[in-house]
């Protein structure tokens, strides 16, 4: 009923990549661009280092796909991602607006399917566990209600707000927000 795709080493195979960097899910996220992942090196210098080493790092793009999922599945860990017509145009800052029905962008993993946006969808993370991106704030302040909004603004001079919080929501003293 319905099929979400996380492509992570969709690279060709001479250039490293072990997946399939074509759409083929009723949703298809693309993190990083979908083909090489930070933090990762090319399965080649990998399979190197795991000659060398022994470390096991060349599989390391095609695994972060379940690492994605996997990271996914803590309800309060959610990766938004943004329809765009290529990676390239989505970290020019052209695609970070939902849409008023929100099918400009979608969750990534195991909560995709509660998503309206389909289609092509792209996002960032970090190298590391816990993958995704998230804001510091200060701890300590207690507990307050109000509205809670991030601007994002691209080099080119084009921002965006996401509203994080509504107004009647309480914004608890987490130390973080993710976003």
């Amino acid at each position: 009923n319905f099929v979400d795709v996380i492509h992570s080493n969709g690279d060709s195979f001479l250039r490293g990549g072990l997946g399939s960097f074509a759409p083929m899910g009723h949703v298809d996220f693309y993190p990083n661009g979908g083909r090489v992942q930070v933090g990762c090196n090319s399965v080649f210098m990998g399979a190197l280092s795991d000659i060398i080493y022994g470390k096991w790092n060349s599989l390391c793009n095609h695994r972060r796909a379940f690492r994605f999922f996997i990271d996914s599945i803590i309800k309060t860990c959610t990766f938004r991602a943004f329809a765009c017509d290529t990676y390239e145009n989505y970290l020019r800052g052209d695609c970070f607006a939902c849409g008023s029905d929100g099918v400009q962008c979608s969750n990534m993993g195991y909560f995709a399917h509660k998503s309206t946006g389909r289609g092509n969808m792209y996002l960032v993370t970090r190298e590391t566990n816990q993958y995704k991106i998230r804001v510091i704030s200060s701890s300590g302040q207690g507990s307050t209600w109000g509205k809670l909004e991030i601007l994002f603004v691209a080099r080119d001079g084009k921002n965006e707000t996401f509203v994080l919080t509504n107004e009647a929501d309480e914004i608890k003293d987490t130390g973080f927000i993710q976003v």
